[in-house]
């Protein structure tokens, strides 16, 4: 069973957003490629002063990044296999290239140049070296103003110099002599005279550092070596200590990270400092914005920071993540503080922006977090919106139940469960015995009712019923929650109230084969009426019937409910949520059935209007969750894309007989894991403390939080 990552990222928009609202935010776990061995490059490819991030191995994949977030996707040269990868402006156009290696293939096209023809263009590969090589490197050999290239490959994996000709072509390779391991190269400037040297690991010694001085025209010389506790990993170069020479970070298979310090004569070792685990790879930057450069150690499910103060190495807390394959530090938000840019297995990037302090917001883990549900409330009564996820779980070859409270701790997330429960049928948060903390509801086999106490989440009690759906709310008029339970065919319910325990009050007839949906005073009268609605299905397949309805039983006191108001019939229903979409403080029905339409309350009835359907597009295709996001005092609705399901789509119905407009999506992965009634499993909500709604979103290995900055009405709720 995989494990559900909950990671916290708050990234800028970058999508069409509201009138007068900012940009809303991009996916921050973005699909990027299936190159899994690659590197993660940093470019800016499309000239608009952001970095793009670029994998390379079954072809070159580039991800866009714009106003904060990733934003399309473009693969070039998909029939052909790259070992090695440079990206820089070769041709000082202002927009950047691909230098791009190959370790077998014909001999004249071993190492070949792509230039950027702006407007997704690239031309056509032209040869540059025979040089089979298994590394290249962007660097400055010459000290002109136009890249040049450092390769390793060839017989004897030999370090070969590449220098620019300046007019977007290459000199002849200048042969160094010199070998090296394969895959491990480092470029920095060792010896102050503003041209790159080069940092590799001997050929033959996998515990040895060597370093060649370049002597301003791309020749190497040997400069210094050291030897290291175990096989170097890998290693990077970075001014540490403030004296304008590049000082060597070198990890090892035995955990261990080693600072070489670089002085006239050679190397002196400055500090050895240990993560307890094989590193796989080192990056550098001023994490905490004390002058000092900083180091990030890269494990398979960890990074480690170690913040620098130029005398001394500090570790903080590690940064943890999922099947790690690279990853890179730059600037991506837009705060000026550095993010790191995590590359995974799975083939996503993900963005953990920095928090100025050697830490990044975003962290914890939910192992067997389930994927059916996912709602928000305030659990603990500390101001922030809590997540409770709910679902299938198969620890053995049978599947059960299991619920995993995640409590929002100032942005990050503290998770206590999962732990095992009835395999869910509903999920529902409502503060029902009146004490200002939600209860957690499942329903399935029976119902059972957590609380949060103390930090833990706790069952404390059940109704012993088998149940299909919950609904709750105010159905006297005295401020007092109620719960509705279904029973597991429809056509009727129980109502309870909690004192704190559930009591038994009625039994509430409802029309044929219909399950309660939600509740909300829709008729003025300061009490809840009750939503209910039946989705027919063939009993030989899977097709929805065209006799499915919706309708509204006005709450008469005490347990009773008038005669059912029909809302829509004769449809094939998917799915009813309770919003106000026209701003007139009235509780309007969004229904998904063919298309998606509006029943607009009037206090007397319903005006139900097809908002799609008719030639209009119909851009979602569940209805999954209503929020103003953009605080005109209108919801608007989240879903599934209708033509692409790891995409959620927000649309806004624009009022009465307007069609609806597509106003932001967002890559994600939603699990397939679902259980009855199929929900999407995504909630909206406010989450990470800052202005506007966030989206929280389940996949099969993780739960993102995609951040907004709208600001939005004080009376909007997820649901």
């Amino acid at each position: 069973m995989p494990r559900f990552l909950l990671v916290l990222i708050a990234l800028w928009g970058a999508a069409p957003a509201f009138a007068g609202c900012p940009d809303w935010a991009i996916a921050s776990t973005f699909e990027h490629s299936d190159n899994h061995n690659s590197d993660v490059l940093l470019g800016d490819l499309d000239a608009n002063g952001a970095h793009d991030a670029v994998t390379y191995g079954a072809g070159v994949h580039v991800a866009y990044w714009g106003k904060g977030g990733f934003i399309r996707s473009q693969t070039f040269f998909n029939s052909l296999l790259f070992a090695a990868a440079a990206v820089a402006d070769f041709n000082r156009d202002g927009r950047d290239d691909f230098l791009l290696g190959s370790a077998a293939g014909a001999s004249d096209q071993s190492i070949t140049l792509a230039l950027n023809g702006g407007n997704g263009q690239f031309g056509e590969l032209r040869p540059v070296s025979d040089v089979r090589s298994n590394r290249l490197a962007a660097a400055n050999l010459d000290g002109d103003s136009f890249p040049d290239v450092i390769a390793i490959g060839g017989p004897g994996n030999e370090i070969v110099s590449l220098l620019n000709d300046g007019h977007g072509g290459f000199l002849d390779p200048l042969h160094s002599g010199f070998g090296a391991q394969p895959t491990i190269l480092a470029a920095g400037d060792l010896n102050g005279d503003r041209r790159d040297d080069v940092i590799v690991i001997d050929p033959v010694r996998p515990d040895v550092v060597r370093a060649y001085v370049n002597d301003g025209s791309g020749n190497l010389h040997p400069f210094a070596s050291a030897t290291l506790p175990a096989a170097a990993t890998a290693i990077a170069a970075a001014d540490l200590d403030g004296d304008g020479r590049a000082d060597v970070a070198a990890v090892t298979s035995a955990g261990d990270v080693v600072v070489l310090r670089s002085l006239p004569g050679g190397f002196s070792e400055r500090a050895r400092l240990s993560i307890g685990a094989p590193a796989m790879q080192i990056v550098t930057a001023d994490f905490d914005r004390d002058g000092g450069v900083d180091l990030a150690v890269v494990s398979k499910d960890s990074i480690a920071i170690f913040l620098n103060d130029r005398r001394t190495f500090r570790r903080v807390r590690d940064v943890q993540q999922q099947s790690i394959l690279g990853v890179i530090a730059t600037e991506l938000t837009g705060d000026a503080l550095p993010d790191l840019l995590v590359r995974a297995a799975a083939g996503s990037l993900t963005i953990l922006p920095g928090a100025g302090d050697g830490t990044f917001r975003g962290v914890s883990e939910a192992p067997r977090a389930p994927a059916s549900f996912l709602r928000a409330a305030d659990l603990d009564g500390d101001g922030d919106q809590d997540l409770v996820a709910a679902g299938v779980v198969y620890a053995t070859d049978w599947p059960s139940g299991a619920t995993a409270v995640m409590l929002n701790e100032g942005g990050t997330f503290k998770v206590t469960g999962p732990r095992s429960t009835v395999i869910p049928t509903d999920l529902l948060l409502d503060d029902l015995d009146g004490d200002g903390r939600p209860e957690i509801v499942v329903s399935g086999s029976r119902v059972e009712v957590t609380r949060v106490r103390d930090g833990k989440a706790v069952l404390d009690s059940f109704i012993n019923s088998a149940a299909r759906t919950l609904a709750s709310g105010d159905f006297d008029g005295d401020g007092k929650r109620e719960l509705v339970v279904s029973n597991a065919d429809g056509g009727s319910a129980d109502l309870y109230t909690f004192t704190p325990e559930p009591h038994f009050v009625a039994h509430v007839a409802l029309p044929p084969e219909s399950f309660p949906r939600g509740a909300a005073d829709f008729d003025g009268d300061g009490r809840d009426d009750l939503l209910v609605s039946r989705s027919h299905t063939d009993p030989h397949g899977d097709d929805i019937l065209p006799d499915g309805y919706v309708s509204v039983l006005p709450s008469l006191g005490h347990g009773a409910f008038g005669d059912p108001i029909p809302v829509a019939k004769d449809i094939p229903l998917l799915r009813a949520l309770i919003g106000d979409f026209d701003g007139d403080h009235r509780p309007d029905i969004a229904i998904e059935a063919d298309d998606i339409r509006i029943a607009y309350s009037t206090g007397r009835g319903f005006d139900a209007r097809a908002i799609t359907g008719s030639g209009l597009e119909k851009p979602i295709y569940s209805i999954t969750a209503v929020a103003d996001v953009d605080g005109d005092g209108k919801d608007e609705i989240f879903g599934p894309d209708e033509r692409e399901s790891d995409v959620i789509t927000a649309i806004f119905p624009a009022g009465r007989g307007a069609a609806p407009r597509r106003i932001a999506s967002f890559p994600v992965e939603l699990s397939l894991i679902t259980t009855i009634p199929a929900i999407a499993p995504f909630t909206v909500a406010e989450l990470d403390g800052n202005p506007g709604l966030d989206i929280a979103a389940v996949g099969d290995y993780e739960t993102t939080i995609y951040s907004g900055l709208c600001p939005s009405s004080p009376r909007r709720r997820a649901r």
